[in-house]
């Protein structure tokens, strides 16, 4: 038993070094979301046939780039005559032939067709990726339905739903390393952007009904994706520090 003694505490020894000095002192549980990306839905001001599309499902566009022409046949012959009738009552004002509120009435006229006019023509309203056409050459316009989509793919984000006794430990503005299943050694930095103040319940898409039925917290992680590996709808696992 005292030969063995010495075997004993060396490989206690040895145990505790592990636990002491390779052991990580955080150790880090991992968690799986959904890569997402705020979409913008690009809707018409005006109701009118489409008469060309500037741009194609992959293309990126710069804010205030045109994307589609209107045909707004209406319009354009509303706002011919508006501008006809705004110049003859302003040299008739100016003669003093006509009253201020007969004047004042054109110019508000002259104005808003000029408007509607300007609606005949849509523009990219940010930067960003044309995801989704749903409208073509040929066919209506109308507000309230949008004719294609965009997204801006260089900034992504994934929800990744974690017990309130994490919480703890995580802070907003910290880096947490991110990881594809199928990519293997490779590390998508994020940073924790906002932690939801309200519990919920877990998403229905987890496997199992006793961890659809925890409460949990959705931390939001918000990605650099300058490079465009990142896709929405890739499933993703983050690890936080516990």
């Amino acid at each position: 038993m005292k030969k063995r003694m010495p075997i004993i505490l060396l490989v206690a020894a040895a145990v505790a070094y592990y636990f002491f000095v390779y052991k990580p002192a955080h150790p880090s549980f991992t968690f799986a979301g959904t890569v997402e990306v705020d979409e913008v839905d690009v809707q018409p001001g005006v109701a009118s046939p489409i008469g060309g599309l500037d741009v194609k499902e992959g293309d990126v566009v710069a804010p205030g780039q045109l994307l589609a022409t209107l045909t707004c046949p209406d319009i354009r012959v509303a706002a011919g005559l508006a501008s006809s009738d705004f110049s003859r009552n302003e040299q008739l004002y100016k003669a003093g032939s006509l009253a201020y509120s007969n004047f004042d009435h054109s110019l508000f006229a002259n104005q808003d067709a000029a408007v509607k006019l300007d609606w005949c023509t849509v523009a990219a309203p940010i930067s960003g990726t044309v995801l989704t056409i749903y409208r073509h050459i040929g066919e209506w316009a109308r507000p309230g339905e949008p004719i294609m989509t965009l997204a801006d793919l260089r900034s992504v984000y994934a929800y990744f739903y974690v017990p309130q006794t994490m919480l703890v430990d995580l802070k907003v503005g910290e880096s947490v390393p991110c990881s594809l299943p199928e990519v293997q050694g490779r590390v998508f930095n994020g940073n924790l952007a906002f932690v939801r103040p309200d519990a919920e319940f877990t998403p229905k898409n987890v496997q199992t009904r006793e961890e659809r039925e925890t409460l949990v917290y959705g931390v939001k992680v918000q990605f650099d994706n300058s490079d465009g590996a990142l896709k929405p709808g890739m499933y993703i696992e983050a690890n936080f520090p516990h």
